[in-house]
């Protein structure tokens, strides 16, 4: 293989290994991405790219049929347990306009630039207000009334920007997920004691945001990647579920060991889900779908220096 043909390859992988780490960023399931991969490789002249998908990396080889020296690129998956629906979009009409050749390499690999510098589809006030509401949905489904729903709203601002706080100032996210829990707790207790909220409705908000801080888009791709034969990337998500879900029963654990001589837990034994009112449920449904990032709250790197960082061309 000429130096020519290796540059031309390199770059067609490399461009290949771009789109696929943002595709892992913002939650599209493995075999998803690796058969983007395997089209755009496609689409620049790589007939047989070997793909691997290993512990938070994704491993490229392209071997000439006339031998040579394999181009081998390695990427460093930044997964996690946020998603952005219209970045999505974005990023696979992206890869379907390069891969039929619709669009230029060149206008492609442009078009990816700026799609890493570009920041969430949503501001993050936007997210917040989503947040917010199904904060207070999940409350009335939890047989919350109205005033348990609107403080529930309320408290998931305030565990959401406690978490913010601590990841501007570098805490490692168990960590901030167990002061969220934390906080929703004793925000609980503390309504509950000076009875502005009787046990119910405190259970019931307490349940509300509980449950907002469970990593469910972590769990629901650990399982597309169990089913699709990734079975290393589905380990690792594995971990992050199991430690995130322990930062929360560890948050929990901690403020119920300090007030446990109140009734609170009792109260939570009682909550049963409720139908929602028919009013309310296309509202609900309408931010449930649009997968706003409400769980997670840190400032995250850019794509192009997770791009720049993550990609290692041997």
């Amino acid at each position: 293989m000429s130096e020519d043909e290796r540059a031309r390859a390199r770059r067609v992988l490399a461009f290949a290994l771009d789109v696929a780490m943002q595709m892992f960023r913002q939650g599209i399931e493995t075999a998803v991405v690796v058969r983007t991969i395997r089209r755009l490789a496609n689409a620049g002249g790589i007939d047989d790219p070997r793909i691997s998908v290993g512990v938070r990396t994704i491993h490229l080889q392209y071997c000439p049929s006339g031998g040579g020296e394999p181009v081998v690129l390695l990427g460093s998956v930044e997964a996690n347990d946020t998603s952005d629906i219209g970045r999505m979009g974005d990023l696979e009409a992206l890869a379907v306009r390069a891969g039929t050749g619709a669009t230029s390499p060149e206008e492609a690999e442009r078009a990816i630039g700026d799609l890493a510098k570009a920041g969430p589809t949503w501001p993050w006030y936007v997210s917040l207000l989503g947040g917010c509401l199904l904060a207070a949905m999940i409350c009335l489904q939890a047989n919350g009334t109205l005033l348990a729903a609107v403080v529930s709203a309320a408290l998931f601002v305030l565990a959401n920007r406690a978490g913010w706080a601590l990841g501007t100032i570098g805490i490692a996210e168990f960590f901030q997920v167990a002061a969220k829990a934390s906080t929703v707790l004793v925000a609980a207790i503390s309504l509950l004691s000076l009875g502005l909220l009787d046990g119910h409705e405190a259970a019931s908000l307490s349940a509300a945001n509980l449950v907002l801080l469970l990593p469910i888009l972590s769990l629901v791709s650990l399982v597309e990647d169990a089913v699709g034969d990734f079975h290393l990337m589905a380990a690792a998500r594995i971990v992050t579920v199991l430690l995130l879900t322990g930062a929360i029963v560890t948050g929990v654990m901690v403020v119920v060991s300090v007030a446990n001589d109140l009734d609170i837990l009792g109260e939570a034994g009682r909550v049963h889900l409720a139908a929602l009112p028919l009013a309310l449920v296309p509202a609900t449904a309408l931010v449930g779908s649009g997968q706003f990032p409400t769980t997670r709250s840190t400032t995250l790197p850019s794509m192009e220096t997770v791009s720049r960082f993550g990609r290692l061309v041997l």
